[in-house]
């Protein structure tokens, strides 16, 4: 009898302990998240008005008015929730910027990304924010063309690298990015390519190579086929090939096949993800799952669109697919990569790409103002995105009118000043 009543009396007082043990988790957990509690901002432009729950450079959800009509969408889920696996997000990456892909859209929002987060870039200290172009990385100990990382002397040569992030344009030489990159074992590589007819007619327009070449833009649906037919009789020519130069692979392998492969073949192995300008998007929801990010990451707004863009026949469009032969297999290439991936991706890949979408428009409805064309300092036509009246901080990053946030992140480097970043503010 006695044993039974002591029995009872231990279950009883385990019982109250595991009690009082739940309230006072939940209780902690309550106080914690009363602490974190995120700022609200009120966001206006023209008819349309928000609200956007921000914190920390993170947007927690939105509600939009516009229209007597109301949004409301969460942009922060838990990470990854699709992918079904635990993971840590990735601040360690290379991105290699290809010309007139997209990338600099794509580049936006990485450097938003490190933004928020007060990570360093590897940026070239003449180029205007830090690109590079045509030019090589040089570093020694003793002298480098790269600003320094957040919180070294402009002249500590020696300590010009462990960068976390690169997404510049630049010469890309992967024993070089081993030398000034953080060495973190999840170091990603990813880059983005673009059908070859579509990039090659936006650089020909945006680069002005027809006037180099004595052709006039108003008649280039006439001209264009007749001066690509009689090509070999030219004294100049245009450049071709342009994504297979952004990745390192020289002229000389471009029409040699059995080169070529290998050269594709030593991308895909370098390279984590290759993303494709047409299925941009998709290629982004791809990107947040290999990088482990949240879809308030991968937001983004349209940067350097050019505002008419060149338009021509499908004539013309095989001849520029002939002289772009090596881009034109490297695409292919790449496009049965990229959908593969999204196979391996499976079911849930069709509902993070709606969910991704609904985000994206309704953080366009809060944070976007009016968009115009303008000419760059180098006399580029583009389409300008400004920021919406009274936006967050948020806001003013993911729309980065005229590069500013880029702007800031070099000062952040240590940029000192220049003529030339007066024209981008």
């Amino acid at each position: 009898m006695l044993h039974k009543i002591m029995k009872n009396s231990f279950l009883v007082l385990l019982l109250i302990c595991t009690v009082f043990a739940i309230l006072g988790f939940y209780g902690e957990r309550r106080f914690k998240m009363k602490r974190s509690l995120p700022h609200y901002y009120r966001i206006t432009s023209g008819k349309n008005t928000g609200t956007m729950r921000y914190d920390e450079g993170r947007i927690v959800s939105t509600a939009y008015h516009g229209n007597q009509k109301k949004v409301k969408g969460i942009l922060q889920p838990p990470i990854n929730i699709s992918i079904g696996i635990e993971c840590h997000e990735t601040s360690n990456f290379v991105f290699i910027k290809t010309h007139k892909t997209g990338s600099t859209t794509l580049r936006s929002l990485t450097c938003r990304f490190g933004y928020f987060r007060n990570l360093s870039f590897l940026l070239g200290k003449g180029g205007v924010i830090g690109h590079l172009n045509n030019q090589a990385v040089k570093w020694s100990p003793n002298s480098s063309n790269l600003l320094p990382p957040i919180g070294v002397s402009p002249s500590d040569h020696a300590n010009h690298r462990n960068y976390n992030i690169s997404n510049i344009h630049w010469l890309f030489r992967r024993n070089i990015v081993r030398k000034l990159m953080y060495p973190a074992s999840d170091l990603k590589y990813f880059t983005i390519i673009r059908e070859p007819t579509e990039q090659w007619l936006s650089q020909f327009q945006y680069f002005k190579d027809y006037k180099r070449l004595g052709l006039k833009l108003e008649t280039l649906s006439n001209t264009l086929l007749p001066f690509l037919l009689n090509l070999t009789e030219q004294p100049r020519k245009p450049s071709f090939n342009r994504q297979l130069r952004d990745l390192g692979v020289p002229s000389s392998v471009h029409k040699n096949a059995t080169k070529l492969n290998e050269a594709l073949s030593n991308i895909d192995k370098e390279f984590d993800l290759v993303l494709i300008t047409e299925y941009f998007d998709e290629s982004l929801i791809l990107l947040k799952k290999l990088l482990c990010w949240r879809f308030e990451d991968i937001l983004y707004v349209k940067k350097r669109q050019q505002p008419n863009p060149l338009t021509v026949d499908e004539t013309t469009r095989r001849e520029i697919r002939k002289y772009n032969s090596g881009d034109v297999t490297l695409y292919h290439y790449f496009l049965a990569v990229f959908w593969r991936k999204v196979k391996e991706y499976g079911p849930a890949f069709e509902e993070d790409l709606r969910t991704f979408r609904k985000l994206l428009n309704d953080t366009w409805n809060i944070c976007i103002g009016n968009s115009v064309t303008e000419v760059s300092p180098d006399r580029y036509l583009y389409v300008e995105t400004y920021l919406a009246q009274n936006s967050s901080e948020f806001c003013w990053a993911l729309v980065n009118t005229k590069f500013q946030m880029d702007i800031e992140i070099v000062k952040r480097q240590g940029h000192t000043s220049d003529k030339r970043w007066a024209a981008f503010v």
